[in-house]
């Protein structure tokens, strides 16, 4: 059984979401269910929309799953270990045990995504693929489950961390990326990548960022890039920074908060279930004052995106709820709060197929302070202005690129410090398995 069928239902064009030709050949792929899929792409070319369609298509019986809470929470589906019932550590291969009720519920699945899998190390999908042929077909590549995998390996890798740990993986694993786990080397994987960028429209930009991304920048690019140093913007109070480092993103926004005047208001987050487990997609206690740079944390189609800056104006009511009302590119509005949900797929009572049961929320004013934000926090957000503060050090491959590709244009960077070409690099063993599926 297919995910979804091909071509889209009318109900998606309605939505207004854009299906690029990129899109409608990845998402024709997914329709055949010959092989796990894997969509990739780099900053700003339409995977979470393509998600979204995907979800909108899809039949009823989907997961969708995640490596981390926030990434859970973002997309509102499982992390991969609560889906499973996995503990938080490395498993040995004697700790699977069968289990009817996960053999009922995965029974019921249609398929699974699995978003944002550039963080997913090779022997978390190791045992995402014993657990499926353990209550499914013991012969097929995931029990005989459709899977699709969506993400950017070219930014932040997976972390691996202790020494023990990485001599375990060198010991087994060629890499710690998802596409080394044991359950892919036999197993055809059908790449699509998506090159139409709707973030940055300059060309040259774009062309730029590309050749950063994959490893493959050259000295003009560094002259081009260090051109921005000390650089000073036309709008400073539209600019963020972002930081290598949480603590340093975190001192400045103390220290800017506290420079301004007036009372400062405190709002702390509405915390149920197993959202209190997880990674918070928003602050637990949230300081503001007027005139306080921030920045919005969701999307709203209209109003703002998952990153628009803006200031805020004072607080107050409305329509009888709590509210911070901002200045943002848009103009001025009321913002209430909001609410992320963590789900539990179950089976459906009444018949066929999975349920998706609310098992955790968090719910926050969508914003943050934004005169500083770390580089990791940045993933999926767009800004018109950036001041890059790598502290003179670039930490992990793709981190600049990350940066970079933050920013709508060239024009709207500044660099507190010039960059070098050797931190313009991306992984090796990526490159080569981009090479090898001709996604370069």
């Amino acid at each position: 059984m297919s995910i979804l069928s091909f071509p889209v239902r009318p109900k998606v064009r309605e939505k207004g979401l854009t299906l690029s030709d990129e899109m409608k050949r990845a998402i024709a792929a997914i329709a055949r269910a010959e092989s796990p899929v894997f969509i990739t792409g780099g900053a700003g070319t339409g995977k979470s929309t393509l998600l979204r369609i995907i979800r909108e298509e899809a039949n009823p019986s989907l997961a969708v799953l995640a490596p981390t809470g926030i990434a859970a929470m973002n997309v509102r589906g499982s992390t991969i270990h609560s889906f499973f019932r996995f503990p938080p550590r490395l498993m040995t291969k004697h700790e699977f045990r069968s289990s009817p009720s996960m053999k009922d519920l995965l029974g019921r699945l249609s398929g699974i995504v699995i978003d944002e899998v550039s963080m997913v190390r090779a022997d978390l999908l190791d045992a995402v693929d014993t657990t499926l042929k353990m209550h499914l077909d013991p012969r097929k590549p995931f029990g005989g489950l459709q899977i699709v995998f969506i993400g950017d390996l070219l930014q932040l890798p997976p972390v691996v961390t202790g020494d023990d740990l990485q001599q375990h993986f060198s010991s087994l694993y060629e890499s710690q990326f998802f596409f080394d786990a044991a359950a892919l080397q036999f197993c055809p994987l059908q790449c699509y990548c998506l090159t139409q960028t709707f973030r940055q429209t300059d060309p040259a930009f774009v062309a730029l960022l590309n050749r950063i991304r994959r490893g493959f920048a050259t000295e003009a690019d560094l002259r081009l890039v260090n051109a921005r140093v000390g650089m000073r913007q036309q709008d400073n109070q539209k600019s963020i920074t972002l930081t290598a480092t949480r603590k340093l993103a975190e001192d400045i926004n103390r220290r800017c908060l506290d420079q301004l005047t007036g009372a400062e208001q405190g709002f702390t987050a509405l915390v149920k279930g197993r959202a209190a487990e997880k990674e918070a997609p928003a602050d637990d206690h949230l300081r503001l004052k007027s005139g306080a740079r921030i920045m919005m944390l969701q999307n709203n189609r209209t109003l703002w995106q998952n990153g628009t800056v803006g200031t805020v104006l004072g607080f107050g009511k409305h329509n009888g709820d709590e509210a911070i009302r901002v200045s943002l590119p848009t103009g001025e509005h009321w913002v209430t709060r909001h609410t992320w949900e963590i789900v539990r797929y179950t089976k459906n009572p009444a018949g066929a197929g999975v349920l998706e049961e609310v098992t955790g929320a968090f719910s926050q004013f969508p914003l943050k302070l934004a005169w500083a934000a770390t580089i990791h926090k940045s993933q999926g957000m767009t800004f018109d202005s950036v001041t890059i503060d790598l502290h003179h050090r670039v930490f992990e491959y793709g981190q600049l690129y990350v940066a970079l590709s933050r920013c709508r244009s060239l024009e709207g960077i500044t660099l507190t410090s010039p960059v070098q070409l050797s931190d313009m690099k991306s992984h090796p063993r990526v490159r080569w398995f981009e090479a090898v599926n001709s996604l370069a």
